[in-house]
Formats: structure tokens, C-alpha cells, sequence
């Protein structure tokens, strides 16, 4: 297990470089303003947590992360390395508090005052 917890910190910091790159040009997400794209909007904001980096140095992809359990080994299909030390990430601590603070001022962003608000304003306090 500390093997390939040393593993996933070699995975996230080669990815950290190529996020540092790629951040130089990143644009955020911008208003939600049609239903019609709302899976492509949703999709978009996806991506672009994968690419901020967090507290930790975890993408905030890990604060919308679905997974609740994460099965260890081989067989646990995830695409790669990365993706599994994001859906790894305790979502107890203190600087998850903070990014799932960060996420959620970015998603304000996208939806305040748009179509979704109202639907999305419902976890304001959640």
C-alpha cells in the first residue's frame, strides 16, 4: 500500500507540471445561459477542475468526484493512476472544506443568474 501511495504522489506531481502549463492558457467556465447545453456546461466545468489544483495539490475534480469507495487494485478501472488518487482523496479534512469552498464559488459563477440557479441554488447551504 505505501508503494503505490508513492506511486500515486509521482503521478500527481508529473501532472501537477502539465497542469502548470496548461493553466497559462485556461479559461474558466463561463455562464450557463442555455439548458439546451447544460451537459456540455456541466462537462466543461468538470474539465476544468481537473486542471486547478487544490490545498493538497489534488485537482478539485476530487470534490465532485462520485466515488464513495475506492477498490483497491488492479481491477478497480480507473483510466489511470491520476484518476484514482483524485477519487481517493478524504473528503474530511480541512482542506477539503476549503476546495469544495473553491468549487462551489466557481459553479456560483457559472450559475448565478441563469436558467439552473434555481436548481443549483438549492445546495447554497448544503
Amino acid at each position: 500500500m505505501a508503494l503505490a501511495r508513492i506511486f500515486s504522489m509521482i503521478e500527481i506531481n508529473k501532472h501537477e507540471k502539465e497542469d502548470k502549463e496548461l493553466a497559462k492558457d485556461l479559461v474558466a467556465p463561463g455562464q450557463i445561459d442555455n439548458l439546451k447545453k447544460i451537459r456540455d456546461a456541466f462537462e466543461n466545468i468538470a474539465e476544468y477542475l481537473l486542471q486547478i489544483r487544490g490545498m493538497t495539490g489534488v485537482p478539485l475534480a476530487n470534490v465532485i468526484c462520485e466515488d464513495k469507495e475506492v477498490p483497491e487494485g488492479p481491477d478497480n478501472f480507473y483510466q489511470d493512476a491520476f484518476k484514482e488518487v483524485i477519487a481517493q482523496c478524504p473528503h474530511e479534512e480541512e482542506s477539503y472544506a476549503a476546495d469544495n469552498a473553491q468549487v462551489w464559488s466557481i459553479i456560483r459563477v457559472c450559475d448565478h443568474g441563469g436558467p439552473t440557479w434555481s436548481w443549483v441554488s438549492l445546495y447554497l447551504r448544503a
